[in-house]
């Protein structure tokens, strides 16, 4: 996930001069920018190509279809909404495989507890 950044305040430029900015906004929450669209496609992609027999594959394949994957196209797809319940639970980025695994072998997980185990 990238964040967003604006910086309050002066940046040293290459060569030593300096300009001003107008904010310094560090978003790696999604506050500003919902970054779960993206951390659901990277996380899926990634799940696929270290596992290359999962059936998630499937719904990788249908959701590149089309050239332009939209927020709209991920919300009618099953798989991303039960990510989005999900994600509240996980504390890292690694986590997202571990859901993935999760919904792939039909398996739910409703509270931080049994999460946790």
């Amino acid at each position: 996930m990238i964040p967003v950044i604006i910086w309050f305040g002066k940046q040293t430029n290459y060569i030593g001069g300096t300009k001003s900015l107008k904010a310094l906004v560090l978003d790696f929450d999604g506050v500003i920018s919902d970054s779960a669209p993206e951390a659901f496609l990277v996380a899926l992609t990634t799940y696929v190509d270290l596992r290359p027999n999962s059936p998630l594959e499937d719904i990788l394949i249908r959701i590149h279809e089309t050239q332009i994957i939209t927020v709209e196209k991920l919300r009618n797809e099953l798989l991303y909404l039960q990510f989005l319940e999900l994600m509240p639970l996980g504390n890292r980025a690694e986590d997202y495989g571990v859901f993935l695994s999760l919904l792939e072998r039909k398996l739910s997980v409703h509270e931080q507890s049994a999460y946790d185990r």
